[in-house]
C-alpha cells in the first residue's frame, strides 16, 4: 500500500508576521532592560557628586540650561565623581563686579547695580562678549594673577552691526564703509559702553578708523531705542530679531560695516583658580557643548555657531573705547 505524506499546512502571511514580531520582542525586552539598568547603575555608582556652577548671560542661559538638563543621570563625570551642572542666568555687569571685588579690585559698570559681592562666585562664566573677561582681568592687580583662565573658547555667536530703519539702511547696502562714514548723513548713537558690549564693540570699530569721537554716547539709552535725531544704533542680530518680533509694523535692518564690528562671542571662561576635579568637570561640560545636538539647542534661540573669523577685541581697544566714559559716574 502506498503511503501518502500530507504536507503541513502553510502559515498565512499575517501569522508569520505575528510570530516574527513575538520573536523580536522576546529579544528586545532583555536588551531594553539591560540598557535601562546601565543608565540607572551609572547614576547609582557615583562615589560622590560635584556641583559645577555656571553663570550665563541672559541671551544664552536658557539654551545652556536645556543642554545641562538633557544629560542622562551620571553621564557627566570625572572618573567616579558625577558632575551636576547648575546654570544661573546672571547680568554680566553684576558677575564682573563680583569677580573683581572678590580679588580686591574695582570695575566701573555704569549704574552701579550688582556691585555687591555674589553669595557664590561661578566656577564658569559665559558673558556675551570677551570684552567682559578682558575688563575683569584688567581691573585687578596684575601681580596677583588673572581672574579667568586664558583658554576662553567661544560657544556661540551673534553678529553686531548698526540697526537702522529700512529707508536709512538701504542707502548703505550692502555695507557701510566706516572710512567713508559721514556722521551728518547717518548720525550714530550708542548706549553705555560700560554695560552694553555692542556699544563698546561699535566704539572700538569706529576708533579703529579714527572716527570714534564722532559717535554720540548716551549712557541713559535703552537697549532697543533709536533716539530722536539719530539714524542708527549698534545692536546684535539676536537683539534685532527680538526687537522686530515686538515691532513687526516697523522692523529695523542690521547694517553691516567694513571693518566689521566685533560680534558677541559668548566665551566659556573658567576661573583661573579652578583645579583638580572642578577644572576637569568644567572641561567636560565644555566638550558637551560641542556636540551637534547641543549646538542645535543654541541655534534654536537665535544664536549661531562660533565664528573663528570674527575680529577679536583687544585690551587696548576696549580701554580706548571706554576712554572718557569709565569713571565718569552714572
Amino acid at each position: 500500500m502506498a503511503i501518502r505524506h500530507r504536507r503541513p499546512p502553510r502559515l498565512g502571511r499575517k501569522t508569520r508576521r505575528t510570530l516574527i514580531g513575538c520573536a523580536l520582542l522576546a529579544l528586545l525586552v532583555p536588551l531594553t532592560a539591560v540598557a535601562l539598568r546601565v543608565v540607572i547603575d551609572r547614576a547609582q555608582d557615583c562615589a560622590e557628586t560635584l556641583d559645577l556652577e555656571v553663570a550665563a548671560a541672559p541671551a544664552i542661559a536658557s539654551a545652556l540650561r536645556d543642554v545641562a538638563g538633557s544629560l542622562p543621570p551620571g553621564s557627566l563625570r570625572v572618573n567616579a565623581t558625577c558632575v551636576s551642572v547648575t546654570i544661573t542666568e546672571a547680568d554680566s555687569a553684576a558677575v564682573a563686579a563680583a569677580l573683581v571685588e572678590a580679588r580686591g579690585g574695582r570695575i566701573d559698570v555704569g549704574d552701579g547695580s550688582g556691585n555687591g559681592p555674589a553669595a557664590v562666585l561661578p566656577h564658569v562664566w559665559v558673558p556675551e562678549s570677551r570684552a567682559w573677561s578682558l575688563r575683569v582681568d584688567g581691573a585687578v592687580d596684575a601681580g596677583s594673577g588673572t581672574v579667568l583662565g586664558a583658554h576662553q573658547p567661544s560657544v556661540a555667536f551673534s553678529p553686531v552691526g548698526l540697526a537702522a530703519r529700512g529707508a536709512d539702511a538701504e542707502k548703505y547696502r550692502p555695507s557701510l564703509d566706516l572710512d567713508d562714514w559721514d556722521p551728518a548723513k547717518l548720525p550714530v548713537c550708542v548706549g553705555d559702553p560700560r554695560r552694553d558690549v555692542a556699544a563698546l564693540a561699535a566704539l572700538a570699530a569706529f576708533d579703529n578708523v579714527g572716527a570714534g569721537r564722532k559717535v554720540e554716547i548716551d549712557t541713559e539709552l535703552a537697549a532697543d531705542e533709536l533716539p530722536k535725531g539719530f539714524k542708527a544704533v549698534p545692536m546684535s542680530r539676536l537683539d534685532l530679531d527680538a526687537h522686530n518680533a515686538e515691532h513687526p509694523d516697523e522692523p529695523w535692518v542690521l547694517l553691516e560695516t567694513r571693518p566689521a564690528v566685533t560680534g558677541l562671542d559668548f566665551p566659556y571662561a573658567m576661573r583661573a583658580d579652578l583645579s583638580g576635579l572642578l577644572s576637569q568637570a568644567a572641561e567636560k561640560f565644555l566638550a558637551v557643548l560641542d556636540d551637534e545636538a547641543n549646538l542645535a539647542r543654541l541655534t534654536a534661540v537665535g544664536l549661531l555657531p562660533p565664528d573663528q573669523y570674527q575680529p577679536v577685541l583687544t585690551t587696548a581697544a576696549v580701554t580706548a573705547a571706554l576712554n572718557g566714559v569709565e569713571g565718569s559716574g552714572t
